[in-house]
């Protein structure tokens, strides 16, 4: 119920604010577990894909958001859950899995971190949760959100083909670097494609 009321609301304020666009939402599974894997380049990230994305998310966000009561109040109601950056997290880790075996949406910024500049190097958290799962990737580009509110073109949201990769009890490392290599290509083709439509988007050197 929180969720709902947020995503109405929210979808509201973002579209009086900053103004979106989404392209692709026929691409999302209608159900099942799958990756929500997008760029990240501001604050209104996770929110706007939130209130974008026709299914529930489940983010997976850094542990130092919960330490503010309202704050982790708020995003835990709305599914995300903590994260240790920098090390091998094995409560988030299950967590993320369980959500994908539940048949649930798991959101993640293979980034890591936001940038500001080209396109960042990608961690490979997406590709084992999925290659442990069997679960879809939805590639996600966002483009324009580092905008200011009231001004400058409407922020643009753009849902990619999905990657479907086989199922592996286990995993090596050459798979993981693989499939990591096609999220982020598939990230790094619509934000080149944005830009050439004469989006400021994150290039992707």
């Amino acid at each position: 119920m929180i969720y709902q009321l947020f995503r109405k609301v929210g979808r509201l304020v973002f579209q009086l604010v900053y103004g979106f666009e989404v392209e692709g939402l026929g691409q999302v599974p209608p159900e099942g577990g799958c990756i929500l894997a997008a760029n990240h380049t501001s604050l209104l990230d996770p929110p706007l894909l939130a209130v974008v994305f026709p299914r529930p998310v489940n983010f997976m966000a850094k542990k130092e958001l919960f330490r503010w009561f309202p704050l982790a109040w708020i995003i835990n109601k709305l599914g995300a859950f903590p994260v240790e950056r920098g090390e091998a997290d094995r409560g988030a880790i299950r967590r993320a899995q369980e959500i994908l075996r539940e048949g649930g949406v798991l959101g993640l910024f293979p980034e890591g971190t936001r940038g500001n500049g080209p396109l960042r190097p990608f961690h490979n958290g997406a590709a084992l949760f999925a290659l442990k799962t069997g679960s879809p990737i939805v590639p996600v580009a966002v483009k324009g959100s580092r905008k200011k509110p009231f001004r400058g073109p409407p922020i643009r949201v753009k849902v990619g083909k999905p990657i479907v990769p086989p199922r592996r009890e286990r995993v090596c490392k050459a798979e993981l670097v693989e499939l990591t290599k096609e999220i982020r290509d598939s990230i790094g083709q619509m934000l080149e494609e944005g830009s050439k439509e004469g989006f400021p988007g994150v290039t992707t050197n």
